[in-house]
């Protein structure tokens, strides 16, 4: 089942305001969906992220930091964003803004980029 998650994700974990740092909260991006969200600010640091689509997203400063990434940025902003020692294979970048990511620093294996 495909979890959808629509509207404005400010500087808050995926809308949820009231979290424990000791939890494990993979559970909620897993099959997901972000369609026209703004989730600037945010942090996906060390997250396993298989499956996820973001749709039209504003993804500025957002750390992907050590994150497990297998999904899909169609028509998105990345400005600023960090991918540090992240897993990238499989990820659909063709539709996306404003992407850096360094090949030395992170598993790019069969990604999809557009130059």
């Amino acid at each position: 089942m495909l979890g959808a998650i629509t509207g404005d994700i400010i500087g808050s974990v995926y809308g949820f305001t009231h979290v424990k740092p000791d939890m494990d909260y993979t559970f909620f991006v897993k099959d997901s969906e972000f369609t026209e969200c703004q989730l600037n600010l945010s942090s996906f640091f060390q997250m396993r992220l298989h499956k996820i689509e973001f749709t039209k997203c504003e993804i500025v400063e957002v750390d992907f930091g050590r994150s497990d990434l297998t999904g899909s940025f169609n028509d998105c902003d990345l400005h600023n964003e960090v991918f540090d020692n992240s897993n990238l294979s499989k990820c659909d970048f063709r539709k996306t803004n404003n992407l850096i990511i360094d090949p030395k620093n992170n598993k790019i294996s069969k990604p999809n980029f557009l130059l």
